[in-house]
């Protein structure tokens, strides 16, 4: 066993060698990447920041293809053939989202402790609008008790290159680089929430502080397009799921419309200049049920499907999703809300969840905002806390 581990762990060096050559000088040129690059010299844990679906090409240029395992979201492992090559090549690790990550963190630090470097985005999702969120907390535990040194990560400019929510890419520019390392021996000296306060420090990214400071055109003739899969509430009717963009506008049935700029801003800035303060917006209005009386949580045309080891994607419902008072409804399925361990979303158009230890997926035909059920759903356990 010993021998194949170690044929596959030299055939994913030479692999990944490889890729790095041929992806580096196509990178730089399609998305105007820049970075200080540095190798790792030992084994190490990097942690970054995500705001891509191609991140990973962004860190491996900055490490000077250092051979490493990244950690990446399970739907990839579920791609017929296409997943058996990709884990064929270079073996990524399985994060399955919706779901607790111990299975997960247990492979990373097998990988640690064989002599491998492990790359993780913390935030467990990409920005949807520009700023970071907080890493998972466990991050820390595991920085700790790998015994390997930790280096932070940071992508800049990669909203605005490749919003998660829209079409293509634009033209603009990216740069990454290595923030901070921290030696095992300092790790230790320091208490999980020092050790997590330090990582959510060196990725944090706001694409909207930055533009203040470096402004950059990002160009593109579809900017807007598919900004309805991040934006559910319009700010002059109130309703929800009215709004959509189309090339440069964003657009609300009531008559509503501003413009995307190049620089990703709002023209006129009111009532917000960006998204980030829109969605900071939307987002207080669901918690408080500040919107239209006659507006629900609802879109047709979704699938529901059970996913296990054993019968793998089974079809279970299509119809219409619905948030329900507590209850997330799909033709004859409901889902209490209580009864919903762990939920996440899975790009633009895919909700993933646990339900009394099942795992289901619901999946969009067209651009929806799925958003707002994780909204909601994060909004009921909340409330559930702050009773307790």
């Amino acid at each position: 066993m010993r021998v194949i581990w170690m044929n596959e762990s030299v055939r994913h060096q030479k692999i990944y060698r490889f890729l790095y050559h041929l992806i580096k000088y196509p990178v730089h040129a399609i998305f105007g990447y820049t970075c200080e690059a540095e190798a790792l010299e030992e084994p190490t844990l990097i942690v970054s920041n995500h705001v891509t679906d191609v991140d990973f090409f962004f860190v491996a240029l900055g490490l000077k293809g250092s051979h490493t395992y990244y950690v990446a979201s399970e739907h990839i492992f579920r791609l017929g053939w296409i997943s058996k090559v990709i884990h064929w090549l270079v073996a990524p690790i399985a994060r399955r989202k919706g779901t607790t990550a111990m299975d997960t963190a247990m492979t990373m630090m097998r990988k640690l402790r064989a002599g491998h470097s492990v790359c993780v985005f913390g935030e467990g999702e990409s920005t949807w609008n520009g700023q970071s969120i907080p890493i998972y907390p466990a991050t820390a535990t595991l920085a700790r008790v790998s015994g390997k040194p930790l280096k932070t990560f940071r992508i800049e400019g990669g909203h605005l290159t490749m919003p998660r929510w829209g079409k293509g890419i634009r033209r603009g520019k990216i740069h990454g680089h290595v923030v901070n390392t921290y030696s095992p021996e300092q790790l230790k000296a320091m208490t999980a929430d020092e050790i997590n306060e330090a990582i959510n420090r060196d990725i944090y990214e706001d694409a909207w502080e930055r533009q203040k400071k470096q402004p950059v055109r990002y160009r593109s003739r579809k900017r807007a397009e598919a900004i309805e899969t991040a934006l559910f509430l319009c700010p002059k009717c109130k309703r929800i799921g009215t709004i959509h963009g189309k090339r440069h506008q964003v657009l609300c049935d009531c008559g509503f419309k501003v413009d995307m700029t190049e620089y990703g801003t709002f023209e006129p800035a009111e009532p917000f200049e960006n998204i980030a303060q829109w969605d900071k917006w939307q987002m207080e209005c669901l918690k408080n049920c500040d919107f239209a009386p006659d507006s629900k949580l609802l879109d047709a045309e979704m699938t529901l499907y059970r996913l296990s080891e054993e019968k793998g994607k089974e079809q279970l419902a299509k119809g219409t999703l619905l948030l329900n008072g507590d209850k997330l409804c799909l033709d004859a399925y409901s889902f209490e809300l209580t009864k919903i361990s762990n939920l996440a979303l899975i790009q633009k158009r895919v909700i993933v969840l646990t339900c009394e230890d099942k795992y289901y997926e619901i999946r969009a035909e067209k651009p929806r905002c799925l958003r707002k059920y994780l909204a909601a759903w994060r909004n009921h356990q909340e409330s559930l806390t702050e009773g307790a």
